[in-house]
């Protein structure tokens, strides 16, 4: 399926603009391509769903695997949704105030069918002199850190702790600030925030247009749009679920909160293009970033549509870093090799399995890390320099993700 045709067909069926016949000229390899495309995105369970509700049929042998998805995010969902409850009694009987983030919070106060919403872990945020003792709690109560040694181990330069686990429940991160790659007041989302009642026990969700900014700043700054669909399709139907106070969305983008206006005008004007998002267009207007054009939009659209089945990881990630280098200096390059303890902590768990993370391991990983760049990378630029040849999509790819992060953050 060509990329003209996938977006096309993918947003007609997300925003249920589409009749019978609107599939007819889709072939069963399309629909093949569609699907994996929706999978990439975490949107399969709910272009199952609509196209079930709607009784379009799907090739058989597409249909039974988006059926199991639709089944298994149908199972999460029930647990997911089990455990959160759980959560939230177990921190408010011990006093640890407590807020949803992202996907927990969608799940319960914005999307009528949840399994819809795949997630892959649970966010909770807890206020800085709290988060010990609900990470601690979390522990006392069956959940495990795959890191032997440092159960506690958390930097000022991370904003989460290390991931919990417990069998058949899903990891669990507790959050004592929201990111390290753009600003956040979070005195004023704890202030701005809302009570929400789940099971017999209450919590707090952040407010509409604390949610939007967020999601907003969370795909588009940090993950630079790759797979931001589902981020695009969860800010449209915040709008839509609740009343924005556009007032105070516009306070939100000054210095004193997020200090990003072109973060907002980017997600709405692409809310209203891709999804028909109702936003106001006097808050678009007044936000508007005069180096905003056609060509960002094209790329940003290039992100969002693109096949990640088909990205050389390695050419990806070096034209990104040397895009970032060439407009940071070597700021950017020398923050990925030289890293926190925690982030060397999660990369040694990651590569080398349980292991005593003592300082000298932590040095001594790091070490081996650098050695283990120099060779990736260099065996890297010698075979593209000796074969004459370059992965060019991915290497635009990783190009065009710096260009936007670079344009969203200066």
């Amino acid at each position: 399926m060509n990329l003209e045709k996938l977006q096309k067909t993918f947003l007609d069926i997300i925003t249920e603009n589409f009749t019978a016949d609107s599939f007819s000229g889709i072939s069963d390899s399309e629909w093949r391509s569609l699907f994996d495309f929706a999978c990439e995105n975490r949107c399969s369970a709910l272009l199952y769903s609509i196209l079930r509700k709607n009784h379009i049929h799907l090739p058989v042998d597409v249909d039974k695997d988006a059926c199991d998805v639709y089944q298994s995010a149908c199972s999460i969902d029930f647990r997911r949704k089990k455990e959160l409850k759980e959560l939230v009694k177990l921190l408010n009987d011990n006093q640890v105030e407590n807020l949803l983030l992202k996907g927990s919070h969608l799940i319960f106060a914005v999307y009528d069918d949840s399994y819809c919403r795949i997630t892959s872990d649970i966010d909770l945020l807890v206020r800085k002199e709290d988060g010990l003792k609900a990470y601690e709690l979390l522990l006392a109560n069956g959940y495990h850190n795959t890191f032997t040694g440092h159960e506690k181990l958390k930097d000022d330069f991370n904003q989460h702790y290390p991931p919990l686990y417990k069998a058949k429940y899903l990891p669990v991160e507790i959050h004592t600030y929201l990111s390290n790659d753009y600003k956040v007041n979070l005195k004023g989302i704890w202030d701005r925030s809302q009570v929400l009642k789940i099971g017999h026990s209450t919590t707090r969700i952040m407010c509409p247009e604390d949610l939007i900014m967020h999601i907003a700043m969370h795909k588009f700054v940090t993950d630079t749009s790759l797979c931001g669909l589902q981020g695009l399709f969860d800010i449209s139907k915040v709008i839509e679920r609740h009343k924005i106070n556009w007032s105070l969305l516009r306070e939100l983008v000054s210095a004193t909160e997020y200090d990003n206006e072109k973060c907002l005008f980017l997600v709405l004007h692409l809310c209203g293009r891709l999804f028909g998002t109702e936003v106001d267009n006097d808050l678009l207007n007044s936000i508007k970033p005069s180096t905003f054009n056609d060509e960002l939009e094209q790329i940003v659209c290039k992100l969002l549509f693109a096949d990640l089945s088909r990205i050389d990881k390695d050419a990806f990630i070096i034209s990104l870093n040397a895009y970032e280098s060439r407009k940071t200096g070597f700021s950017s390059s020398f923050s990925r090799v030289f890293m926190s303890p925690y982030k060397i902590a999660m990369y040694g768990q990651s590569v080398y399995g349980k292991v005593d993370f003592s300082s000298t391991k932590l040095i001594f990983i790091q070490i081996k890390r650098i050695f283990r760049l120099l060779k990736r990378y260099g065996g890297f630029f010698l075979k593209k320099m000796l074969s004459r040849h370059k992965n060019l999509e991915s290497m635009d790819l990783g190009e065009n993700c710096a260009k936007i992060k670079y344009w969203l953050t200066n």
